[in-house]
């Protein structure tokens, strides 16, 4: 059954300065900076293909799309509704096509194929630590229900020779993907995201390639406000992540 849309349950929101909207639900897990960041983080070229697991409404394929052109574009997504709604969001780009399923059990599509880049923004607070969201939906966006292991795994697998994988989680869950991912990828860099200049990250970009050796790299951080911006909940961002968020910029990692 289709998704029906009532404008009382959701909101359009502009990302890239408005330059993509994107229909999210009211309540519920609702997509922000960080998928703008994941995709800049994507070092695509035209004509390759890129897997996201954990879709969500789509935000993250949308930004790319919007940025790199001929791409060719796949999406998987556990709950229905948010795979529903990122079809809904894409439904305009041929390029793009998105499934509901889990992605221990990837549709023979993707299972087929072998992708340039694979992309996630994986739930990653621990199953039993903090308080559960009382709306299961974003609980589920959120609280890891498969080990991240297994994310760095079917990356891995599904990834051609030479491939990306990047992913961005919590600054607590990076020693969790390092001891796995070393055992598939090589050339890890590391991108710490700090609120502020004098502020621990609380997020990292993790990008690496299949099959190769290479030094481990722990890059300067991406600051997101200016020292300036004294209040919490101030916009008031940094040269750099206004050019991202509003401008459509890449971030190297």
């Amino acid at each position: 059954m289709k998704l029906k849309i009532d404008m009382r349950d959701f909101s359009k929101d502009a990302f890239l300065g408005g330059r993509i909207q994107v229909l999210q639900p009211k309540v519920g897990f609702r997509s922000s900076m960080e998928a703008v960041f994941l995709a800049a983080s994507v070092p695509a070229k035209e004509n390759q293909t890129i897997l996201e697991l954990g879709c969500g409404a789509g935000v993250v394929l949308m930004c790319l799309n919007h940025r790199i052109p001929n791409l060719s574009l796949y999406g998987v997504e556990i709950q229905k509704k948010y795979a529903d709604l990122a079809q809904i969001n894409l439904d305009k780009n041929s390029n793009v096509m998105t499934y509901h399923c889990d992605i221990q059990n990837l549709p023979l599509e993707i299972k087929n194929k072998n992708f340039d880049h694979i992309i996630t923004n994986p739930p990653f607070y621990k199953k039993n630590a903090g308080t559960p969201s009382a709306m299961l939906d974003k609980d589920l966006s959120l609280r890891e229900q498969l080990n991240l292991n297994e994310w760095v795994k079917i990356s891995a697998k599904r990834l051609k020779p030479g491939g990306l994988f990047t992913i961005i989680v919590g600054t607590e869950r990076l020693p969790d993907i390092i001891n796995e991912a070393i055992n598939y990828f090589g050339n890890i860099r590391v991108k710490p995201i700090s609120s502020r200049i004098n502020e621990n990250s609380n997020r990292v970009i993790i990008q690496m390639t299949k099959g190769v050796n290479g030094v481990f790299s722990l890059q300067s951080p991406l600051i997101v406000h200016q020292d300036k911006a004294i209040q919490k909940n101030s916009k008031c961002f940094t040269n750099d992540v206004q050019n991202i968020l509003e401008n459509g910029f890449a971030l190297k990692i």
